[in-house]
Formats: structure tokens, C-alpha cells, sequence
């Protein structure tokens, strides 16, 4: 079976090229916020008034998750456990990285540095999801490149990272952001992990979907399936 190159796939989906310096208002066409399409760090407050820096661009329009095969349901890792000894030791696994992290100077010094008068806000399950440790949460980035890069890649058993060698194409979900926004005063669902003193989560433009027991994340409002 043949498969569409990344860039046949992006005109196929109307995915727009990003960093090309392009401009545009919101609401569309008319008179308002003036934004481009440039991928940064852009500075933001959360309910708690921490400083949280969304990495990619500043109003993505769509989120991605790519997974080389489609689960049904589309569960968390914790939720992927078998056993309740496994699902607790996966959480003690979780309490035991926080205190490391916690624990390393860097870190220690990120979260007490002030920006204008906030401090930072580290993210610590956003940080063991995204290294590979099983939280309640899902992996998603605004960047389709990164996404895409997951529907097709799969760790070899040395642990590097490979295109599958596989007739049976991988799936990228997309859903708008908004769509899991929470009401004022609320948690939301979707959360920037954005910049954090390690690397990898502002490499892949990262967030992150909260799922509740039980909870297929395609499921979820406003997701939709790309094979």
C-alpha cells in the first residue's frame, strides 16, 4: 500500500506551514488581534498566576497525538495497567520522579526564579508523561510535524527511535484546543507543559489531555481520528 509523504498528507488535511512569517487577525478578516505563525515561548499566566511558556505558535487552531496504531479505547498509561499492583507501582513510580526532579538544583532554581514577578510553573507529570512514565494524561503537541513523527516512529529494542516497517499506517488525532477548555474558575482538560528546565517537552511544542477513570480520549469532544 502506498502512503502519502508528510507534505501530500498536510495538503490533503489543508495543515498549514508554520514559521513562514505569515500574519493574520483574529477573528478572521476582520479588524482584532494581529498574530503570525511563528513557533516561540510565549509568556503566559495560570490560575494559580504561574508563569507557564506555551511552546509553539501563539493561537493554534488544532492539537495532534500520533500513535503508530489505533487502541480502543484510547486510554492513559495508568489506565493500561493490568493489575492494581501495577497501576501502584507505576504511581509510586510517578511520586518517586517528582521527588528527584524536584530535587535537582536546576530544577530547584527554575521554580524559585521570578519573571516579572511571577514564578515559574513546573509541570512535573507533565514531564514524566512525556518521558515515558505512565500518568493520567495523554500526550499532544500543536506541531503536526511532531505528531506525525509518532504515528510513524517506534523505539527499537535498544530504545532508538525508527520508522516502522509496517503496511498498516499510524493515526494522528487533532481536536481544537478551545474544545477542552474549561469553563471560568474550572480544570482545564488541556494543558500547555510548554518550556520546562528539561528539554524534550518544548522540542515536541508539548502538552498534555487529562483523562478521568474509564475515559476513551477519542471520545472526547471535538476529537477527530486521521488515519
Amino acid at each position: 500500500m502506498s502512503l502519502p509523504t508528510i507534505d501530500q498528507l498536510k495538503r490533503q488535511l489543508n495543515i498549514q506551514d508554520v514559521n513562514t512569517g505569515r500574519q493574520f487577525t483574529i477573528p478572521s478578516g476582520r479588524p482584532g488581534i494581529v498574530a503570525d505563525d511563528r513557533e516561540k515561548l510565549l509568556a503566559m499566566t495560570d490560575q494559580q498566576g504561574l508563569l507557564v511558556f506555551r511552546s509553539g505558535v501563539e493561537f493554534p487552531l488544532w492539537t495532534f497525538r500520533g500513535q503508530t496504531a489505533v487502541h480502543t479505547p484510547c486510554l492513559p498509561g495508568i489506565a493500561r495497567c493490568d493489575a492494581l499492583s501495577e497501576q501502584f507501582m507505576a504511581w509510586c513510580r510517578n511520586v518517586a520522579f517528582v521527588d528527584a526532579l524536584s530535587a535537582h538544583p536546576y530544577v530547584r532554581f527554575c521554580a524559585k526564579a521570578p519573571f516579572h514577578g511571577s514564578r515559574l510553573r513546573i509541570h512535573y507529570q507533565g514531564i514524566a508523561q512525556h518521558y515515558g512514565l505512565a500518568t493520567n494524561m495523554l500526550d499532544t503537541t500543536t506541531n503536526f510535524d511532531v505528531a506525525a513523527f509518532f504515528a510513524a516512529c517506534g523505539k527499537d529494542g535498544n530504545g532508538v527511535w525508527r520508522p516502522l516497517d509496517s503496511d498498516e499506517p499510524g493515526i494522528i488525532y487533532a481536536f481544537p484546543p478551545m474544545m477542552l477548555d474549561a469553563p471560568s474558575g474550572g480544570q482545564d482538560r488541556h494543558v500547555d507543559v510548554g518550556w520546562q528546565p528539561l528539554q524534550r517537552p518544548t522540542q515536541q511544542r508539548a502538552s498534555a489531555v487529562y483523562l478521568f477513570k474509564g475515559e476513551d480520549f477519542a471520545q472526547l469532544p471535538g476529537v477527530a481520528a486521521w488515519p
